[in-house]
């Protein structure tokens, strides 16, 4: 969905000096490393020396190393830790984080913003992707408004969210700010409507992630950090979804550089 979005893998705004005789890339939270994968295929990029490398605190999701292209390898990394190992400190010309607003606990985003400064070079890009997740609404055909049903569905999700996970969003507002009191120039900061076509393909992805809540986060019926009837609240979302409803959130790109 975020290639679909965005139209991009790295921001246009990311210039890497053409004297930069190896070219190092980092994808913290990489996952299953698709975004590392799509760049290093990119014909654009095929006539430059660079290297990809990717980083999680689980392998879970890694694909098998001959599966990968030649210039892309996949460790382990702990963003949230005090120290990183001394070879990843100041090597990077570009460090990239996407959706981490789920796992920034108490609306504390400085152990990765510390953890990214410490891998650039001076001069280096951090692009930071993110869903904001305090925006979450439903939009439903035509002039129809949110039922009852569906706000309730919101306020429950949001009360879980920040009281059963300590998760906060209002940080994602003031991007250019933190990074500033963290030692980066900001060098774009957007907030964006997912696009029309994507409606569907963020629906089904909000609706697996309320479903995995379902069966990690509900205790004798009801959903962690509230009193909420998870199985009546879900059921009835579900049937309003059913019906044509969206579940989107904002998207938010901040791109940020490293001083010189």
């Amino acid at each position: 969905m975020w290639r679909a979005q965005l139209r991009y893998d790295l921001h246009p705004s990311i210039q890497i000096p053409s004297s930069s005789e190896q070219i190092r890339i980092a994808d913290l939270g990489c996952g299953n490393g698709v975004w590392l994968t799509s760049l290093a295929t990119d014909p654009a990029w095929q006539t430059k020396t660079v290297s990809f490398h990717g980083f999680d605190i689980q392998r879970t999701h890694y694909p098998a190393a001959t599966n990968l292209p030649a210039n892309v390898t996949l460790g382990y990394m702990d963003v949230f830790a005090e120290d990183i190992p001394q070879e990843h400190i100041g090597v990077y010309d570009v460090v990239h984080v996407r959706a981490f607003a789920s796992v920034v606990k108490h609306g504390d985003p400085v152990p990765v913003l510390t953890t990214s400064f410490k891998m650039l070079k001076p001069g280096g890009y951090l692009q930071w992707d993110d869903l904001d997740a305090g925006t979450f609404h439903a939009i439903l055909p035509g002039s129809s408004k949110p039922s009852d049903a569906l706000k309730e569905f919101f306020a429950v999700s949001a009360q879980a969210q920040k009281v059963g996970m300590g998760l906060e969003y209002g940080w994602l507002w003031r991007w250019g700010e933190l990074f500033g009191e963290n030692g980066f120039e900001i060098v774009e900061d957007e907030r964006m409507e997912v696009r029309r076509e994507l409606r569907d393909v963020m629906t089904t992805s909000y609706v697996l992630v309320h479903e995995h809540i379902a069966r990690h986060g509900v205790v004798d019926g009801k959903l962690v950090g509230t009193d909420a009837d998870w199985a009546d609240v879900w059921g009835k979302a579900r049937e309003e979804v059913a019906k044509g409803a969206s579940l989107v959130t904002d998207l938010v790109v901040a791109v940020a550089r490293k001083p010189l």
